[in-house]
């Protein structure tokens, strides 16, 4: 992973997209030797997007499978809003 200043950022802005895309290198950028941002190959994006689909999904299922859980009845909420 390679590290690229804002200002430097700027001045490359074309190259790194470039070099994401085709290379699949992965870019932090960095503000006052901080990072801030990351840009990724799009193929890191949908895999990290599948992988938070897969975690709420296996998060709802598990809210689902508790015994214990309550829940509200909609028309019920509606009237109280």
């Amino acid at each position: 992973m390679t590290t690229v200043s804002i200002v430097d950022m700027r001045k490359h802005f074309a190259e790194v997209i470039n070099t994401a895309t085709y290379t699949k290198e992965r870019f932090v950028l960095m503000r006052h030797n901080k990072p801030v941002v990351a840009i990724v190959p799009m193929e890191d994006y949908e895999l990290l997007e599948a992988l938070e689909d897969r975690i709420d999904i296996d998060d709802a299922m598990a809210v689902l499978r508790d015994p214990e859980r309550e829940f509200l009845d909609w028309d019920e909420v509606k009237r109280e809003l």
